[in-house]
């Protein structure tokens, strides 16, 4: 966060003096120079204050996956939300599913958990009528999709993981 900070203040900066010597050097109005240079600058604290707080509301509704133990496998993914596919990361951990927008898509903020045990069934689907490369889930609640490199591999983890989560509910764990 700090990182974002200074870049963006050093890059208003950086822009700021700049305008402020052309200015200075092709019109020679000083005054005019110093109020375009400062504006930039307060200009550029805001823009960055902005973003480090976005950031902050975002990643207040995310489930914390990135450093969990729990993660069995994950990957690039779209998640089908009528009527389009958004861009973020599906992670399979040991008792769910859990698809997380990027942080760099400010539009759509979606984060979908699928407990393994709610699964159905577990099939692929056609994009395009073309190529088997979405993962269609079903659940008690109805159907996602996600559209992900790797399908195959993909649903032998799903599979290999509920088994295993069924194997240790039955053991009462």
């Amino acid at each position: 966060m700090i990182l974002r900070i200074t870049f963006a203040t050093t890059l208003t900066l950086a822009c700021g003096l700049l305008i402020s010597v052309y200015i200075l050097l092709n019109f020679h109005n000083e005054g005019f120079a110093i109020a375009l240079g400062s504006s930039c600058l307060i200009a550029g604290f805001v823009v960055a204050r902005l973003g480090v707080s976005s950031l902050k509301n975002h990643n207040k509704f995310r489930f914390n996956v990135k450093n969990s133990s729990e993660v069995v496998y994950q990957g690039a993914a779209q998640h089908l939300v009528e009527p389009k596919y958004v861009n973020g990361t599906l992670y399979l951990l040991n008792d769910k599913l859990v698809f997380q927008t990027s942080l760099f898509n400010s539009k759509l903020k979606h984060e979908s958990v699928i407990s393994l045990e709610d699964i159905k069934e577990v099939s692929f689907a056609k994009t395009h009528r073309v190529l088997d490369k979405v993962i269609v889930i079903v659940t008690n609640n109805g159907e996602e999709r996600f559209l992900v490199t790797g399908n195959q591999l993909w649903i032998d983890e799903l599979e290999n993981a509920m088994q295993q989560n069924a194997i240790e509910s039955a053991n009462g764990k």
